[in-house]
């Protein structure tokens, strides 16, 4: 998932700036005339002849330079075109996330390229560990006002079964077993819920904290950014880098 580069001011060797202005002749020992003193010649810094033509006239300070083509490009806006990260990245998008919390999540992310809000919505009994499937059976989202809601999917294609990887499988029991520590360690504070991804005490993860998430992840595993959206278009490219066919990927997707 900008601005241009700051300008160049150029003083003259000795620290002061020069103007390109012809100054006015006059000395603090010459006695003032009643003639009057001629003008100085106009500025010249408006014409092509002028060696200063890049300062401002008459100011004394100069003119911002145009960039060269040495200077550093502007900063690139996060793309909105879907990108999905390839092989080895997410190789190592995965190898960080073994040393964060949650792991599992970003394996889901990139295995079975679930929706942000179906992920974030999954609980334990939609996973059955000894058959090894997953059932997405609803999502969560942040109504204004109204908090975060459930709710089921909105066409008979989003709501699916998925068989899950053995890796996977051994993944979500570690996954799980974590999570009773940290059940533990809540004590009266946990808030059960069944969620499969939830926070330290239980309770559901905000979109906005899970898209940081993320984002730091990317960081952490030194590849590009893209969007977390984009995870389920890796999860769609990989599969198709192996020979499997569109259709089996599009229901992978839960796309009609």
């Amino acid at each position: 998932m900008s601005p241009p580069s700051a300008s160049t001011w150029s003083p003259d060797s000795d620290g002061i700036a020069s103007t390109g202005c012809a100054p006015s002749t006059s000395t603090s020992s010459t006695p003032r005339s009643s003639t009057p003193a001629t003008p100085p010649p106009p500025c010249c810094a408006s014409t092509a002849s002028c060696p200063a033509r890049s300062l401002s006239p008459c100011s004394g300070v100069t003119s911002p330079a145009t960039s060269s083509p040495s200077s550093d490009p502007p900063a690139q806006k996060q793309s909105d075109v879907a990108t999905a990260l390839e092989v080895g990245e997410a190789r190592a998008v995965l190898a960080a996330a073994a040393r964060t919390r949650n792991p599992a999540r970003w394996t889901v992310a990139l295995a079975l390229g679930l929706r942000q809000s179906e992920a974030l919505a999954l609980q334990w009994k939609d996973i059955d560990l000894l058959t090894g499937t997953l059932t997405v059976r609803r999502s969560i989202h942040r109504v204004r006002g109204g908090g975060l809601i459930y709710e089921e999917p909105k066409t008979r294609r989003s709501q699916r079964t998925l068989t899950l990887p053995m890796p996977l499988v051994g993944e979500l029991h570690q996954h799980k077993a974590a999570q009773l520590a940290e059940q533990m360690l809540a004590g009266s504070e946990w808030q059960d819920e069944d969620l499969v991804f939830a926070q330290p005490n239980g309770r559901p993860i905000d979109k906005k904290t899970d898209h940081d998430d993320w984002t730091r992840l990317l960081h952490k595993a030194g590849v590009r950014h893209v969007r977390l959206h984009d995870g389920r278009h890796t999860a769609a490219t990989l599969p198709l880098s192996e020979n499997v066919h569109p259709r089996v990927v599009m229901e992978l997707l839960g796309h009609s």
